[in-house]
């Protein structure tokens, strides 16, 4: 951080994480028959070896406008995810003998996955005379997601490994989001009040390479806020709140690929899930704080 002067100051961070691990994982499934006697069995194996850097830029920028306590606030981010997996899955097949039935089912894939993330934010503050206090403020993001699985499936005939084009899946996902806030809270005697509205607008596009679809979201959300306090003495003070919030879903659980875990088991995301949202009211009474 550097202070220009008493109304200026500039600011830039740095931060950097690298984040290794190695793992393995054996599991069997049993088969039975509808009289409960085993009919066959599945032995699997799965190696993974990961490799995580992640990357955070910040510039920010507080301009103090007069000695009253009006202030601005400006800060812009750029965030790099970058993960390295690869992966090993070995899967026999065996009778309840022990003996092998059917050849086995020899996997390896690489997920490389990039996520890049650019964000700015602006915010005011301005106090007005007898408690009052307006913050205000407007940010907008952008996220860039690029997840790319590769898969590859030995072939017992040819002695050679081949592109498994059932279990590769190239996802990519843009979701850009521009929000403005107001609030204004109001502080005398005994009594606290802070009331607030915020506004988002969201653009997203899920494209599934792979399948080549392709689907585009595009929605206004409204988030008010609200919150009461009444100091009654020393000892007890009574305040009521209300918010409402966005829960955004995880990228995967938007994917419409079928993702194969095993022979018996899969999943596929769906592109038309709706966020969570949640409207959180409270009543509440602190004794002694």
């Amino acid at each position: 951080d550097y202070e220009l002067n008493k109304r200026h100051t500039f600011g830039v961070m740095a931060r950097g994480s690298k984040y290794c691990e190695d793992g393995s994982l054996n599991t069997r499934t049993d088969l039975y028959l509808r009289d409960g006697s085993l009919n066959k069995y599945l032995s699997s194996t799965s190696t993974e070896d990961n490799n995580n850097n992640n990357y955070t830029l910040n510039a920010n920028y507080k301009m103090n406008i007069d000695t009253v306590g009006r202030s601005l606030n400006v800060d812009i981010d750029y965030v790099e995810y970058r993960n390295r997996s690869n992966q090993l899955n070995d899967t026999y097949y065996f009778k309840p003998t022990g003996e092998t039935f059917s050849p086995s089912l020899l996997l390896k894939n690489q997920t490389p996955s990039d996520i890049y993330i650019k964000s700015f934010r602006v915010d005011y503050t301005h106090p007005f005379a007898k408690g009052v206090l307006l913050e205000s403020g407007v940010k907008g993001s952008t996220v860039n997601s690029d997840n790319d699985l590769r898969y590859d499936k030995y072939n017992h005939t040819a002695s050679a490994w081949e592109v498994d084009n059932e279990r590769s899946n190239h996802f990519k996902f843009d979701e850009s989001i521009l929000a403005g806030y107001a609030s204004l809270s109001y502080e005398k005697n005994s009594w606290s009040v802070k009331g607030g509205l915020r506004a988002e607008q969201t653009w997203s596009k899920g494209n599934s390479v792979s399948i080549n679809k392709v689907t585009k979201r595009d929605y206004l959300d409204v988030f008010p806020t609200l919150f009461i306090q009444r100091t009654i003495n020393e000892s007890n003070s009574v305040n009521i709140s209300y918010n409402r919030r966005i829960d955004r879903l995880n990228y995967d659980k938007l994917n419409p690929f079928v993702f194969r875990i095993d022979e018996y088991t899969y999943k596929e995301g769906n592109p038309y899930l709706k966020p969570q949202y949640t409207d959180n009211i409270e009543l509440t009474h602190a004794w002694r704080n």
